[in-house]
C-alpha cells in the first residue's frame, strides 16, 4: 500500500450542497457521515476521509458566497487512483456562472 495523499480545496458552496452532491461525486465509494465530514470506502477495502470546516462568506460587495475548507484524505491510493476519484469529484462539484 502507497502512502496516504493529502488534498486541500477550499470550496465555495453550502455545506447542505455538498453533503447532498457527495455521494454521486465518490461513486463507487459508500459514503459515511462522521463527526467532522465523511469516510468513504470502496469494494476493495480502500478509504477516504474527507474533514470540512465551514469558514465566514466571502463577501463581494453585497454577494455573500459561501466557503468550506475540504480536506481529502486518499489511505491505499496510488497516482492514477488519486487523479481519477478528483476528476470526478470536481466535475461534480463544480458550479457554474454565468
Amino acid at each position: 500500500m502507497s502512502e496516504s495523499t493529502i488534498i486541500e480545496l477550499e470550496m465555495g458552496l453550502p455545506e447542505k450542497e455538498f453533503g447532498s452532491v457527495l455521494p454521486n461525486a465518490s461513486k463507487p465509494y459508500i459514503v459515511q457521515p462522521t463527526s467532522t465530514g465523511f469516510a468513504l470506502q470502496n469494494d476493495s477495502g480502500q478509504s477516504i476521509i474527507i474533514d470540512k470546516t465551514v469558514l465566514s462568506p466571502r463577501a463581494l460587495g453585497s454577494a455573500r458566497i459561501p466557503r468550506m475548507k475540504v480536506v481529502i484524505t486518499f489511505d491505499g491510493h496510488d497516482k492514477t487512483e488519486v487523479e481519477a476519484y478528483m476528476k470526478r469529484f470536481n466535475r461534480y462539484m463544480h458550479r457554474g456562472g454565468g
